[in-house]
């Protein structure tokens, strides 16, 4: 007898891995119809891409504003840095999640194959 398609034992056995690890952190809990770890990650990657954003690009536009504003006035300018810091901090709380994620899709993963083992051996 095929198996049914919405079958979650019918889908490939690292499915949710790859599609976390390819399309967005959290993605592949909800292709474990693991709901809450999924939004969980997939909301905790947002936040950090959101203020690495932030980081990055907001001294940018204000300089370029500044340089745009300066256009030959004898004043000196005033540039903002960029705050290196900021940005390895929130590169690096997205790449926790984003490995955090991963983690917990594999082990769910392999959860999942112990339980159906010892289901089958029964």
């Amino acid at each position: 007898m095929p198996a049914d398609r919405h079958d979650s034992s019918a889908m490939p056995p690292r499915l949710a891995l790859y599609i976390s690890a390819l399309v967005w952190p959290g993605a592949g809990q909800f292709v474990q119809k693991r709901w809450l770890a999924g939004w969980f990650y997939a909301l905790a990657f947002l936040v950090c891409s959101v203020f690495l954003t932030i980081a990055i690009f907001a001294p940018l536009f204000w300089n370029l504003r500044m340089l745009a504003e300066y256009s030959g006035k004898t004043e000196t300018l005033n540039f903002h840095p960029v705050a290196f810091v900021k940005i390895m901090l929130w590169l690096g709380l997205a790449a926790l999640v984003y490995l955090a994620s991963l983690l917990d899709t594999f082990l769910s993963h392999k959860r999942r194959q112990k339980q159906q083992e010892s289901h089958a051996d029964n």
